[in-house]
């Protein structure tokens, strides 16, 4: 606005190298964006907890999760730096279906099953991902 008060906040990052390097993108997101933690669990078939693990082999993928209204888990994966990077899931029931989706969240390809599943990112690939049965 160009009336009345306004304020802002900015942050300086003193630092050797390229951007890259340096993870500003993750280092804008976590200022402009402060994590929320949620706790909870699944309960697998045989009463087992079961806990998602989602890892990179660089720190330059963005992940968020979130829960579908057909109850499957979403988790949009964003490659930042233009490196590319291998992302691995864990923690996934055996045989739980991991579609790829469209940007409106409707699956397209199934790209693996449980328990554990490697992908490979793109230079700046945004990968939107449905963990659980719903597809069609």
């Amino acid at each position: 606005s160009d009336q009345g008060m306004n304020r802002f906040r900015f942050s300086l990052v003193p630092h050797q190298g390229g951007w890259a390097e340096a993870n500003i993108t993750r280092r804008a997101a976590a200022f402009n964006q402060p994590p929320l933690v949620s706790t909870g669990s699944s309960v697998t078939a045989d009463g087992t907890t079961a806990e998602l693990a989602v890892e990179a082999s660089s720190g330059s993928v963005a992940v968020q999760l979130r829960r579908t209204t057909s109850g499957q888990t979403l988790i949009r994966l964003v490659e930042e730096t233009g490196t590319g990077a291998t992302v691995s899931l864990s923690g996934l029931e055996p045989e739980t279906p991991v579609w790829s989706a469209d940007i409106v969240e409707r699956p397209e390809t199934l790209v693996g099953s449980g328990p554990d599943l490697s992908l490979e990112l793109g230079a700046f690939e945004v990968l939107n991902l449905l963990i659980g049965d719903g597809a069609d």
